[in-house]
Formats: structure tokens, C-alpha cells, sequence
């Protein structure tokens, strides 16, 4: 009897395997994610169509609110309200920050789609604990004080230490005497600074007014003068449809007004120096992908030169294929170090002591 009991008892803990025994595993493939788009540009921002999918792709990134010109009578950011239900003029609770809220950095939270006047179109965190929203009114008015850092990031790897040649002869100002100066065709210039100008307090007599700094290049040519460059060639966070009110297209010379070296020294040359050059740069770009097949193996060097990452690659190796992120955090337990890089409003990639563990779409 003994012996049925414990027979009995083992049965009953042998059947819920016995009931689980058609359980199979399978291997399944670590999948391979493109490189995202990195919406750094500041058109999107002056488009009053935009769907609410395209602006939705901010998410996550940091804005910069701009300071107010020192001539600016106007000391107040009528664009940020704690309300996004009233237009912040009119409402009595929205909080509008004063010139105070100059230099300071908000990220994006939200976004709408264009609702009508009393719908918010961006959705603000200032600080840890505080609540702006941008209106589609001030969305319409197109004169909103702030840029994205990232795009000033990009624009600093496209221009700053480069050359640049003149296409042709124009008259400019000399930033630092304020003199009016003439500049001749293929005069060359380098890019030594990439700010935030107020254009209105220094050059108010050549160009147009702004309520804020605007940001501006800084080139000089080789008996040190000193001029402000227009690089934005869409419309901008700043640009109003009236041209000569807020952020100025007019402003002179634009970067359009330049050749960058290699464009300039390409139009010195014949069209089959021109396609000699060509061959070499795709014999440089192949034996340069092939130097990281070498370093990083067959499979995830293939992956690097294809602008992909996969679960078990290095930080090193996602950098190289994916470039920067625009957002790290970092969380350290006891036993591991944990980060998660952002890559757009919907891209992360999380890292595990060095190696890619999950990627999230």
C-alpha cells in the first residue's frame, strides 16, 4: 500500500510534464534594424501643414530657447504657456516666462497634429518638474524663440574650420569694426565660429531687425575680416512670412553665396579628372569597408558598412554604423552597467557592460 501511495503521488507530479511534454524551442534570428532617420533640421518646425507623425519624430530632443536682443523692447516669451487650451495672451494662468528663461534647454515631450487654434502643437518638460506648451497660434505666427541642438550640432561638423570661396564680388559689414567692406570673386574665407548673434544691437544699420539672437557663421578672410553668414536653407524655427519683421531671409551673404573647397576645386578641373576622383573616393570608401570587416568579422562588419546594428555588437561597433546618439542615460547597479541610447523619438538601443542586449523600435 506504501509503495502504491508513493507510486501514486509521483504520478501526480510527473502529469503536468507529461501534459507540457509537446513543448518545442526553436532558435529564432536576431533581427538586423537599419539606421534611423536623426530629425535634426529646423524646416519641419516652420511648416504650418505639418501632420502630427512628422512632428511626432521630435520626441525626445532637446530645444534651446534663444535671448532677446539688447534693443528688443520686448522681454517676454509670449510662445511658452502653462495652458494649452488659451491662447497665452489672453490667459490670465498662463505663466509666460520672462527674459529670465534665456539659455535654457526644454525637451520635447508631445506633439499634436494642427487641431485649430486651442490645441498645443508641442508639449515641454523645463527642469524635472515643469510644463510649457508651444500653441498652434504661435505656430502660425512662426516667430518661435528657440532652436534644436542637435541641429546646431550637425551644422557645426558641416562648417565649422572649413574653407569656403566667394562666387562672386558682394558688399558686406566687418563684424568687428562695423565698416562696410568689399569682398571679390574667389576670395577664400574659413568658418571660425558658429553662434548666437544679436544682429539687431551690432548691425542694426545693415540688416534687417529680430527680437532674438539669431544663430549666425562666422567667416574670415585672410586680412582678418570678419563677416556674419545666413546658413539656414529652408525656413526656419524663426522666419515669419513676413520677411522683414522677424528672422531675416535678407541677411547677407547667405552660404549659398560660397563654394565649399572641394565644390570650388572641383570646378577647376575637367569632367574626367572630375570621374578619376570619383573612382578613387569609391576605392577609399572599399578598402575602407573592408579594413572593418577585418577588425569586426565578416557578419558584423557587413553589418557596420550597411548602416545596421544587431543584438551582441559593441558600443563601439553601433557607433561606427549608426553615428552618435543624440541622448545617453546611464543606470549602474551593483554588477552591471546599463545605457540606453536614443535615437530618435521611437529608437533605443540598450547596452548591457558593453553589449547591445535589446533594441527597442
Amino acid at each position: 500500500m506504501k509503495k502504491m501511495k508513493n507510486g501514486l503521488i509521483a504520478l501526480l507530479f510527473l502529469l503536468p510534464f507529461i501534459g507540457f511534454s509537446q513543448i518545442k524551442t526553436r532558435e529564432i534570428t536576431v533581427t538586423e534594424v537599419n539606421k534611423p532617420i536623426i530629425y535634426d533640421s529646423t524646416y519641419y518646425f516652420g511648416a504650418k501643414s505639418l501632420e502630427k507623425e512628422e512632428l511626432k519624430k521630435f520626441i525626445g530632443q532637446k530645444i534651446f530657447t534663444l535671448p532677446f536682443s539688447k534693443t528688443s523692447r520686448r522681454q517676454e516669451y509670449f510662445s511658452f504657456s502653462k495652458n494649452y487650451n488659451m491662447l497665452p495672451e489672453y490667459d490670465e494662468d498662463a505663466f509666460i516666462p520672462d527674459s529670465s528663461f534665456a539659455n535654457q534647454y526644454l525637451t520635447i515631450l508631445d506633439a499634436e497634429a494642427q487641431l485649430g487654434y486651442n490645441n498645443f502643437r508641442l508639449k515641454l518638460l523645463y527642469n524635472t518638474d515643469t510644463i510649457y506648451y508651444i500653441t498652434q497660434f504661435e505656430f502660425d505666427r512662426g516667430n518661435l524663440p528657440f532652436i534644436l541642438p542637435a541641429f546646431f550640432e550637425k551644422s557645426k561638423s558641416y562648417y565649422l574650420n572649413k574653407k569656403f570661396i566667394s562666387k562672386q564680388a558682394f558688399l558686406t559689414t566687418d563684424i568687428n569694426s562695423g565698416e562696410r567692406i568689399s569682398i571679390s570673386k574667389n576670395e577664400e574665407f574659413e568658418c571660425v565660429d558658429i553662434s548666437i548673434i544679436d544682429i539687431k544691437k551690432k548691425y542694426q544699420a545693415f540688416v534687417p531687425s529680430s527680437f532674438f539672437y539669431i544663430p549666425l557663421l562666422v567667416f574670415r578672410n585672410n586680412k582678418n575680416n570678419e563677416i556674419i553668414v545666413n546658413f539656414f536653407k529652408g525656413r526656419s524655427l524663426l522666419a515669419k512670412n513676413n520677411i522683414n519683421d522677424y528672422y531675416p531671409y535678407n541677411i547677407k551673404p547667405k552660404i549659398f553665396d560660397f563654394h565649399s573647397e572641394k565644390e570650388y576645386e572641383l570646378s577647376l578641373i575637367s569632367k574626367l579628372e572630375q570621374e578619376n576622383l570619383k573612382q578613387e573616393k569609391i576605392k577609399l570608401k572599399e578598402a575602407k569597408q573592408q579594413d572593418i570587416i577585418n577588425k569586426y568579422g565578416n557578419y558584423f562588419g557587413k553589418l557596420i558598412n550597411n548602416n545596421k546594428v544587431s543584438v551582441g555588437m559593441t558600443k563601439e561597433m553601433c557607433k561606427i554604423s549608426w553615428g552618435y546618439p543624440f541622448s545617453i542615460n546611464e543606470t549602474i547597479t551593483e554588477n552591471t552597467k546599463i545605457e540606453i541610447w536614443q535615437y530618435n523619438y521611437k529608437t533605443f538601443l540598450y547596452f548591457e557592460n558593453n553589449k547591445l542586449k535589446i533594441i527597442n523600435q
